[in-house]
């Protein structure tokens, strides 16, 4: 295939990381970066692309190209946002990685607190973890210093945040303190003294600033939507809106036409920014659909942030009993009525037992 660089291109030994022929396009036109320098690499690439396989990339070189002091055995740390990514990234690299002989350990909230988690650590070639876990470890942990030592490629995913609130001040914090670390001259000939950055996301806005942070000589490396594997066309739909805190409300009123007018009558997945949007615009397409818009036995529109929407509603709680209204007379003459002896098997009823409690309030008023 002209142009696509073939896996037989690598080392024997890492060929298993890529269970296919050749790179696709966009692996072949990073894989100088990637595999065949030592430089940091930025890489904003659509969904869907394989990035991922520029992270195998650089750690094949890490593995195999690169001649280590003595003694030092490096490790690559892969740091992404969310558990369920790296759980999902660290099943997939121990699947690749154990028949080379090497070891993935993950190392979230969940994990690393154990002895053996942490002997596992040490022996680890790849580490899987959050931010936050990853900061918790170097930070306070005293052989968190040692582990630190032997980083010499830093993997991250989903780059781009850096500017969320949340994450990102987080994210920012252990990157800065793996570059300060590595300037140190006391580190002698340990592999974290060679430390490389691989970033990679698929909206990076200021991907310059991004590579200029992470290292002056950082290479970069962008790509357009025609890289994607499934071709994606554009469409934008203008509205007047001149009431700004219904904004969220009349986007979800014509959202049903525009989803009939581009699915071709096709499933559709409509994403919001929020899971209260999420459902208004449910109950908004699932009141303007038609009944025979949706093939029988499926649902029209549903809302993943709320399914409880379409579950049954609960039945109605019972009427509450009707108050008694009554003169003093009447209460009089119900006082003698259930002053009466009750009759054997027979019980005086809750209404007569109630008004006799309102009664002997009343009186005692």
């Amino acid at each position: 295939m002209s142009g696509l660089v073939p896996v037989s291109a690598l080392p024997a030994a890492m060929r298993g990381l890529f269970p296919y022929e050749h790179l696709n396009r966009m692996q072949s036109e990073v894989f100088e970066y990637a595999f065949g320098s030592d430089a940091s690499l930025v890489v904003s690439s659509p969904t869907g692309s394989g990035k991922t396989a520029v992270l195998d990339l650089a750690l094949a070189r890490m593995w195999t190209l690169r001649d280590w002091p003595a003694g030092s055995k490096p490790v690559a740390v892969y740091m992404a946002p969310l558990k369920a990514i790296t759980h999902e990234r660290s099943t997939d690299w121990q699947a690749k990685l154990t028949p080379l002989g090497l070891r993935c350990c993950e190392l979230t909230g969940d994990t690393g607190n154990s002895p053996a988690d942490l002997a596992a650590l040490r022996d680890a070639d790849l580490i899987v973890t959050t931010p936050e876990k990853w900061d918790a470890v170097t930070r306070s942990r005293s052989d968190g210093q040692s582990m630190i030592s032997r980083v010499a490629l830093f993997l991250i995913d989903e780059i781009h945040l850096l500017a969320e609130e949340g994450r990102g001040p987080t994210l920012e914090a252990v990157v800065a303190r793996m570059k300060l670390i590595s300037l140190s001259e006391m580190l002698g000939d340990t592999p974290l003294r060679w430390l490389r950055f691989v970033a990679i996301s698929a909206t990076i806005a200021n991907i310059d600033d991004i590579a200029r942070w992470l290292h002056p000589q950082c290479a970069v490396a962008t790509f357009d939507s025609s890289y994607r594997p499934v071709p994606l066309q554009w469409h934008v739909e203008a509205h007047d809106m001149r009431i700004t805190y219904t904004f969220d409300a009349q986007l979800a009123s014509r959202l049903w036409p525009v989803v009939r007018k581009h699915s071709g009558g096709r499933p559709a997945l409509v994403f919001c920014n929020s899971r209260k949007t999420a459902d208004l615009a449910a109950q908004a397409s699932l009141t303007r659909s038609s009944p025979n818009s949706a093939r029988p036995g499926f649902p029209r529109v549903f809302s993943l942030a709320s399914p409880s929407h379409f579950a049954p509603p609960p039945p109605p709680p019972p009427p509450p009993p009707p108050p008694i209204f009554a003169s003093s007379k009447s209460l009089s003459l119900l006082s003698a009525r259930c002053s009466r002896p009750t009759l054997p098997g027979h019980s005086t009823s809750p209404m007569l037992r109630g008004a006799r409690s309102r009664m002997a309030s009343s009186r005692s008023c």
